[in-house]
């Protein structure tokens, strides 16, 4: 907002990851958390909780047999979004020119410039970086909900402007509904965080 003000442009995509949960690579996870300095005993003890889980499916009251788990973390349990928060922690040290947010299984990248173009190439340069980050951790982006959005003060709003540079899977967001999401989702933390300081 700081930026908009100074009748910058900030650029954002909004990255989702398709069936984040549910791919999370146990061998890659581990490897994480040895980096993170946990101890060999906590690791052994991770590597327990995730192995030999089994699924099945029940419909109208007929239950499948049940098959192997050997990817993901559980969801709906408390450890689920730690372990696959800790799995994501590293994406922000892949892209040193661009902001990053994470949320869940959601993300967002901006940076300001002073022109769109400038904004998109930075961006795009990201997203190479990032691609290559998701490949080395066997996560997968959902290309229709990955969009992108350009803001800039209203006051020097000079109209739509198409980016060239953008990879083709990143959409330019047909309205501004993420943004506000977003934004509700931004102001509503601050108010958090004020409300218990």
């Amino acid at each position: 907002l700081i930026k908009l003000d100074k009748n910058n442009y900030v650029g954002a995509v909004f990255l989702d990851l398709r069936k984040a949960f549910d791919v999370v690579n146990h061998t890659v996870l581990l490897s994480k958390l040895y980096y993170f300095n946990f101890s060999d005993s906590a690791i052994k003890w991770m590597a327990s909780y995730l192995s030999n889980r089994k699924q099945c499916t029940v419909v109208n009251g007929v239950k499948s047999s049940f098959v192997d788990c050997p990817l993901g973390v559980p969801q709906g349990s408390i450890l689920g979004p730690i372990l696959f928060s800790l799995f994501i922690n590293d994406l922000p040290d892949v892209c040193e020119d661009v902001d990053i947010q994470l949320y869940a299984d959601d993300a967002v990248i901006y940076t300001s410039a002073k022109s769109p173009e400038e904004a998109a190439q930075t961006l795009s340069s990201a997203l190479r970086h990032i691609q290559s980050w998701l490949t080395r951790s066997c996560l997968l982006l959902n290309t229709q909900k990955t969009v992108f959005v350009l803001m800039q003060n209203v006051l020097s709003f000079k109209g739509c402007v198409q980016w060239n540079s953008l990879p083709t899977f990143v959409r330019e967001a047909p309205t501004f509904t993420t943004f506000k999401r977003y934004l509700k989702e931004w102001l509503r933390s601050t108010q958090t965080c004020e409300h218990n300081s």
